[in-house]
């Protein structure tokens, strides 16, 4: 949210100026419903917005830059949710590579997209990176410059990855009953439940946005679109 604070300060004091120089009610009455006002949209836009925002800023129509040379979008790329839900989540990657020469490392490491991380990360000592051991994603590889969808699922060290088919319409996952639907613009659908694969909790698990790696950081900006809803009659 953008507010220009030093027009909604000056406004302010000049309506107390010209409250303090008039002998008016009326403009007394006017003044008083304004600073109630003013002093209302404060509260929303310092407490209410952030907080609704961060909570459930994922939720809507978004999207999400990579620069050259990042592995993330922004530096607090994720946020709690407090409960499970069912999450409808249709995403795809708009940049083309095609124009790339990718290595090795590029075309095979499996970038993530949105999904669910339980828990903290924990400290990789062979790599001395931060890791989520309890994690299912929807991820990509961009294997011959092509984008190919998979669903990655982290238990410790143990990597399953579950590559999907080509026509991929939307993906529902269900953090509080753990399944998860793949559905296909053909009509197909894949449903496997994660809670067997990896360790859940009810609590303290996130919703993360776009995270590009692996080793390697996006070879130029990547571009990615949400649609991401929350189904309020669980199955």
């Amino acid at each position: 949210m953008k507010i220009n604070i030093w027009h909604f300060t000056i406004s302010i004091f000049i309506l107390s100026v010209i409250a303090f120089l008039t002998d008016s009610m009326i403009f007394d009455s006017f003044v008083t419903i304004i600073y109630l006002l003013a002093f209302s949209f404060l509260i929303y836009a310092f407490m209410i917005y952030p907080l609704t925002n961060y909570f459930f800023g994922l939720l809507g129509y978004r999207r999400y830059s990579i620069r050259k040379g990042k592995h993330r979008t922004k530096l607090f790329y994720y946020k709690p949710m407090i409960f499970g839900g069912e999450y409808f989540i249709k995403a795809e990657v708009l940049t083309k590579f095609n124009d790339l020469r990718l290595n090795t490392q590029q075309e095979t490491q499996t970038n993530k997209l949105f999904g669910v991380n339980y828990g903290l990360p924990i400290l990789d000592k062979k790599t001395s990176a931060l890791i989520h051991a309890n994690s299912i994603r929807l991820g990509f590889t961009l294997n011959k410059n092509i984008v190919n969808y998979c669903i990655y699922i982290r238990k410790d060290r143990n990597i399953l990855t579950k590559y999907l088919e080509d026509d991929l319409d939307y993906i529902v996952l269900n953090t509080k009953k753990h399944f998860i639907e793949i559905h296909y613009q053909s009509g197909k659908t894949d449903y496997f439940e994660y809670d067997k694969l990896i360790k859940t909790s009810k609590f303290g698990y996130y919703l993360s946005k776009p995270y590009f790696g692996g080793k390697e950081p996006a070879p130029k900006d990547v571009h990615f679109k949400y649609t991401v809803g929350l189904n309020k009659n669980n199955k």
